[in-house]
């Protein structure tokens, strides 16, 4: 029997504006040339997702379409939080510089969490290194 080396996964998030969601190929596209043996997972807001699917750099893009109500949309995340611990990331890039998604990507307890940081007080909060 063949010993199967754990799969090594990345998650960016990216949550804003479809205009980011294209800035970010770039990006990905370096990072995939970094860490050609990650599997690359993106999580952006459901307007944009169809524009990084199929790109060679990423592996999975998940789309985020949040229920309006407060509860719903607790329920919502805390159920996406818990699908996407099962994939195990070693390693969290949250591009998105917000209270919401920094909270979100630290209870996702990947080993390394990297938050852009804007400068703004709160926006870096749970990250293990400023950008």
């Amino acid at each position: 029997m063949a010993f199967k080396a754990p799969t090594r996964r990345i998650l960016v998030i990216k949550t804003r504006a479809i205009g980011d969601t294209v800035l970010l190929s770039g990006t990905l596209r370096v990072l995939r040339a970094q860490k050609p043996y990650f599997k690359i997972d993106v999580l952006v807001r459901a307007p944009g997702g169809h524009l990084l699917e199929g790109l060679p750099h990423v592996d999975r893009v998940i789309c985020v379409t949040e229920p309006k109500g407060g509860f719903d949309r607790m329920l919502y995340w805390m159920r996406l939080i818990r699908r996407l611990r099962e994939r195990r990331y070693e390693m969290v890039l949250n591009f998105h510089a917000s209270r919401r998604t920094a909270f979100f990507a630290k209870l996702l307890r990947s080993q390394l969490l990297v938050a852009n940081n804007h400068d703004l007080t709160g926006h870096n909060w749970f990250s293990d290194v400023d950008v």
